[in-house]
C-alpha cells in the first residue's frame, strides 16, 4: 500500500499530461476545460446530534437546527457516509428545524451519480394536540417549543408570556403562558 500514492501520481500525470483516449469514455466525450488540482485533506471532527441503532438494525439520525444553513445537504450527505461506513448499515436522516425564522433549507442534493437526501421536519408541523395528549413530559416540552416559536414572546417577571396583553391564552406547561394554543 505504501507504493499506491506512487501509482496515483504517475497514473495523474499520464491523464493530465497525454489524455488518452480513456479519459475521452470517461468523460462521456464532453471536452476536459482544466485540470483541477484539488487537495481533500480535512482533519475535522464530526459530532451528529443523535444516532439511534433501530430494532430493524437501521440507524436513525436525528440532526437539530435552529437556523437556516445552505450548507446542510452537504453536511447530511457526509454524515450519511461516514454513518454508513462506521456501521455497516442502512442510514435514515432526519433534521429538526427548530428555528424562528421561515425554514428555506433544501433537503436534498444531487451531485449527478452521488446524491444525498434527508427529511427535513419544521418544528411548526408538529400536531400540538397529539403532543398533548401523549401525557408524556417530553411531548409537553416539544408543544411547548413549537408553541414559542410560532409565537411572539417577551421575558416577564414570571417567565415567558406573549408580547401582547394575556387575553384568551393558556398555560401550555408550567413553563410559559401561551395565547397562541390556549392550553
Amino acid at each position: 500500500m505504501k507504493d499506491a500514492g506512487k501509482y496515483d501520481l504517475v497514473v495523474k500525470d499520464l491523464f493530465q499530461r497525454d489524455h488518452p483516449s480513456l479519459l475521452d469514455q470517461l468523460t462521456a466525450g464532453v471536452p476536459v476545460r482544466e485540470v483541477l488540482n484539488v487537495e481533500l485533506a480535512r482533519v475535522e471532527e464530526r459530532r451528529a446530534d443523535l444516532v439511534l441503532l433501530l430494532a430493524d438494525g437501521t440507524i436513525l439520525h436525528l440532526e437539530f437546527q435552529s437556523t437556516n444553513d445552505r450548507n446542510m445537504p452537504y453536511r447530511e450527505g457526509i454524515y450519511c457516509l461516514l454513518l454508513g461506513q462506521k456501521y455497516r448499515r442502512r442510514v435514515r436522516q432526519v433534521v429538526l428545524y427548530l428555528g424562528q425564522a421561515k425554514m428555506r433549507m433544501e433537503n436534498q442534493v444531487d451531485l449527478g451519480e452521488t446524491r444525498a437526501a434527508y427529511t427535513l421536519m419544521d418544528i411548526r408541523q408538529l400536531d400540538s394536540e397529539q403532543l398533548l395528549a401523549s401525557g408524556k413530559p417530553g411531548d409537553w416540552l416539544w408543544r411547548c417549543w413549537r408553541t414559542a416559536v410560532r409565537s411572539e414572546f417577551r421575558r416577564s417577571s414570571e417567565g415567558w408570556g406573549p408580547s401582547a396583553p394575556l387575553t384568551g391564552g393558556g398555560f401550555c406547561c408550567k413553563w410559559h403562558y401561551c395565547r397562541a394554543c390556549g392550553a
